[in-house]
């Protein structure tokens, strides 16, 4: 696997170069052509449109949706070279993430490995009025 620099946010024209830029060097950097698109599994960020187009391009299949969190626990696996055989009990509490339930998710504890996880424990839910605009602008909680 290889994974891109931070962005920020996808959401506008800059951000957009910029992942285009990063996307670029990287393929010239690893002269590999990617057999898989990977992509946080949020159906409304920009990232999944992105990867949606990109990995028709690059490998003419649909890209695999990742869950967020999920997705930080197994790159802490891989950074401590866990080979996956054993789950492991992992938390994150970087913020919110589309769930497996279609809800957000925030403040997590999974049983995971790479190919999955179960959701073991996590914070009570939270109201978010205006939904996603809450996570960018916590105000709206408040």
């Amino acid at each position: 696997a290889w994974l891109g620099p931070h962005i920020g946010d996808l959401g506008d024209l800059a951000g957009l170069e910029a992942a285009g830029r990063a996307e670029r060097h990287l393929l010239r950097l690893t002269a590999v052509t990617p057999r898989l698109v990977a992509a946080d599994r949020h159906p409304g960020y920009h990232s999944a449109r992105l990867a949606r187009r990109r990995a028709a391009e690059l490998t003419g299949a649909e890209p695999v949706f990742v869950q967020h969190h999920h997705a930080h626990i197994a790159s802490a696996m891989a950074e401590h070279g866990l080979d996956g055989a054993r789950p492991v009990i992992g938390v994150a509490f970087d913020g919110t993430g589309y769930g497996d339930d279609g809800t957000v998710w925030g403040g997590e504890v999974l049983l995971a490995d790479y190919a999955g996880h179960r959701r073991f424990a996590h914070l009570a839910p939270a109201p978010l009025p205006g939904g996603d605009a809450a996570v960018a602008n916590p105000c709206r909680v408040a």
